[in-house]
């Protein structure tokens, strides 16, 4: 599979960050920036669609929006 897109990364949100992977390598950079107000995570998921669970994917990155979410008290 591959996956390319841009992130918004709970820690940095004023920058966005190149997500790249292919298999099991992966890398994530960042770009400095946003160039507008609209700042959204943005993946593209290439992939065999018979070797991909979508709703599994789908739950991995709620899990990851989840869990940058502030707590409260």
């Amino acid at each position: 599979y591959r996956v390319k897109g841009f992130l918004q990364d709970a820690l940095d949100p004023d920058h966005r960050h190149l997500v790249q992977a292919v298999g099991v390598r992966s890398s994530v950079h960042p770009l400095g920036p946003w160039p507008d107000d609209r700042r959204e995570t943005a993946l593209v998921i290439i992939a065999d669609r018979h070797d991909v669970d979508r709703s599994d994917i789908e739950s991995r990155l709620d899990a990851c929006l989840l869990a940058a979410r502030p707590q409260r008290g």
